[in-house]
Parts: structure tokens; C-alpha cells; sequence
């Protein structure tokens, strides 16, 4: 079986998130997008402290996708620093990750 992760992205807004994750989907490099929001961030950006509402997209892949997937963030995301992390899934429900497996691998 490959190698799974889960990447996290935070959005301005829901819309954003959907766009993204609908996107994502379509184009069979993940096998999910979630969407969780509001949540609130504070964080200093140029010198300032943010107070702001955000959304967080969480996406399950493969590893060897992750390059692909965050080129494909970065000139769809409207933050100029996005978050975009992953982390790898170690262990998991074996259906679930077989369907996981399922997505186009990217190598």
C-alpha cells in the first residue's frame, strides 16, 4: 500500500474551502475533502496581531501527491503565506485506506 497523509489548509472563507476541495476531487488527487469553520486565528502578520475568522480544509492523498496538490493551492488560495502542512496517517481502517489508495498517484 502507499504512503497516506492528511493536509490541512486554512481559508478566509467557506467558499474558498469549496472551491479547493471540489476541485481537488475532481481532478482525482484526493480522496476527501472536509471542511471545518469557523474557527477563530490570531497570529501577527507584518508586524500587526490578526484576530480572524477562518475555515480549515483537510484533504486525505497520497504522499507522492503532496507537490502537485500544494502548486494547485497556491494558485487557487487568496492568502499571499497560506497554511498548507501535511501530516502522514501511520496507521488507519484498512478499507479506508485502501480507498484512500484509490486517488491518481502523481509519481
Amino acid at each position: 500500500m502507499s504512503k497516506f497523509i492528511s493536509i490541512h489548509i486554512t481559508t478566509p472563507d467557506a467558499t474558498t474551502a469549496e472551491r479547493i476541495g471540489e476541485y481537488l476531487v475532481k481532478q482525482n488527487l484526493v480522496a476527501c475533502a472536509q471542511i471545518e469553520g469557523p474557527m477563530k486565528s490570531i497570529y501577527q502578520w507584518k508586524s500587526k496581531l490578526v484576530n480572524d475568522e477562518e475555515w480549515r480544509l483537510t484533504l486525505k492523498t497520497l504522499e507522492a501527491n503532496y507537490t502537485l496538490i500544494e502548486k494547485k493551492v497556491l494558485e487557487m488560495h487568496p492568502y499571499d503565506v497560506p497554511q498548507v502542512v501535511s501530516f502522514e496517517i501511520k496507521d488507519g481502517f484498512n478499507e479506508y485506506l485502501a480507498w484512500i489508495d484509490t486517488v491518481k498517484d502523481e509519481r
